[in-house]
């Protein structure tokens, strides 16, 4: 099971030429015999904020059930495209509980086309979800530690990027609490950050132009681009952060558990080599998102790690 552009790309390899084709996507009787079945999911296009709807779920077995919403991994060089990836919610049909799982994904502030606000925005609405939270836990990449420069993330975060990302969740919650505030003026965008992100785009645009030219230079065209282009995002409502003081406490109940942390290429590149670079940015995302006051739990994910109450699913 997986979204239907994966699923083509898989075909490609497992064609019968380069790999064995060890699947199809017809149960037709007909059709040649194989040893699995495709299942292809349509992504959710978020138009609307309710997405409690069975007929958006795929179902993954008769407990769960999944709907994949598509997110930004970065751009293609040299074009204006993009590296297609996803955010999954997962539910537990019974109950409907469900936790969110992200691939890959860039941060809304650098994106040439911005994702996760929408997701945010789903997310939101089950986590002030009444009588009971629906959502509780998410699981969110950090690939590289907080001194990681943005022309360098190609299309994955760092512990600043993940704070302006749980900053968008929780403005999303404070506005399904208290609508009126999202007619406030009292809300920040990225270019108004002190110049911070303004400044991180312009040294992008010079940082892409010498990766593309030296690309041209070994004729590696494929490549991806490190960071999308400049343009810092028009100040509309889908990139607004609400203050600090209103955003205090708004994630609080909530846990997210920090995966897909890369080791550095060398000793010497890691802040602190004696610990598990996965705990070191985990310890990172925690202390940003402790001066903001959020209330939200931050975790590295490991193996054997409970995410919630448990759910019988017997």
């Amino acid at each position: 099971m997986g979204v239907k552009a994966v699923i083509d790309d898989i075909t490609q390899m497992f064609n019968g030429r380069i790999w064995p084709s060890l699947a199809n996507d017809s149960i037709d009787p007909n059709v040649h015999h194989s040893m699995y079945l495709y299942d292809p999911i349509t992504p959710h296009l978020p138009s609307t904020n309710a997405i409690d709807q069975a007929a958006v779920y795929a179902p993954l077995n008769p407990q769960l059930s999944v709907l994949a919403v598509p997110v930004s991994h970065g751009t293609i060089l040299g074009t204006t495209k993009t590296y297609n990836s996803s955010a999954f919610f997962i539910r537990h049909n019974a109950t409907h509980r469900q936790f969110l799982f992200f691939g890959d994904v860039e941060p809304d502030t650098i994106a040439l086309r911005p994702s996760t606000r929408s997701v945010w925005t789903l997310a939101a609405s089950l986590i002030v979800s009444s009588p009971n939270q629906l959502l509780s836990t998410i699981f969110l990449e950090c690939s590289y530690e907080q001194s990681r420069p943005d022309h360098l993330l190609y299309g994955h975060l760092s512990p600043p990027h993940v704070l302006r990302e749980m900053q968008a969740l929780a403005t999303e919650i404070v506005w399904l609490r208290q609508p009126f505030l999202k007619q406030s003026s009292n809300v920040t965008t990225p270019s108004e950050e002190n110049g911070v992100f303004r400044k991180r785009h312009r040294k992008n645009f010079f940082s892409q132009a010498l990766w593309r030219s030296r690309s041209r230079d070994r004729g590696m065209t494929l490549l991806p681009s490190p960071v999308s282009p400049i343009e810092p995002p028009t100040p509309a409502a889908e990139n607004m952060i609400l203050d600090r003081e209103q955003l205090r406490g708004a994630l609080a109940g909530v846990r997210l558990f920090i995966i897909h942390c890369k080791d550095p290429l060398t000793v010497d590149a890691i802040s602190d080599p004696s610990r598990p670079i996965a705990h070191v940015i985990t310890d990172q995302v925690k202390a940003l998102v402790g001066l903001e006051q959020l209330g939200l739990e931050v975790l590295p994910a490991e193996q054997g790690t409970r995410i919630g109450t448990s759910i019988s699913l017997k």
